[in-house]
């Protein structure tokens, strides 16, 4: 078995077309999407880390299927965290749902395709929030 590569994703709205002229059909279409560094624990620094572990444990026999030569896997973390942060602690949260949304060969365009196709987490209950991490997985 190889050594999978995890990088945290970030994913946002893209920047702002212009409306008229050359520029406007240079911009790449989708969403902006930045990687940082191969990291070995992904999002190891947040309260989720360890049910994240345990959960992409479970994922990597599907995640060494899925993916292709040379690309990756996007998958989707589905959080809730509470809106009322307690002094000195980190933020709680609640792992909701780890699964893998798409494959490609490279992460943008692997999230314009992808992304748009995939249904909403589940709400959270009240004082709570709902928060979407991505995690780019390489070989």
């Amino acid at each position: 078995m190889t050594e999978l590569s995890f990088h945290e994703m970030t994913v946002t709205k893209p920047p702002r077309r212009p409306r008229k002229g050359v520029a406007s059909l240079m911009m790449a279409p989708g969403p902006a999407v930045a990687l940082t560094k191969c990291v070995a624990g992904p999002f190891a620094q947040m309260p989720i880390a360890t049910p994240l572990e345990h959960e992409l444990r479970l994922l990597r026999p599907r995640i060494e299927a899925m993916i292709p030569s040379g690309g990756g896997v996007i998958i989707r973390i589905g959080v809730h965290e509470a809106k009322v942060r307690q002094p000195e602690m980190l933020r709680e949260q609640r792992l909701v749902c780890v699964e893998i949304a798409g494959t490609g060969h490279v992460a943008k365009l692997a999230a314009f395709v992808a992304l748009p196709h995939l249904r909403p987490i589940r709400r959270a209950p009240p004082g709570w929030a709902s928060r979407v991490l991505y995690l780019w997985v390489t070989r």
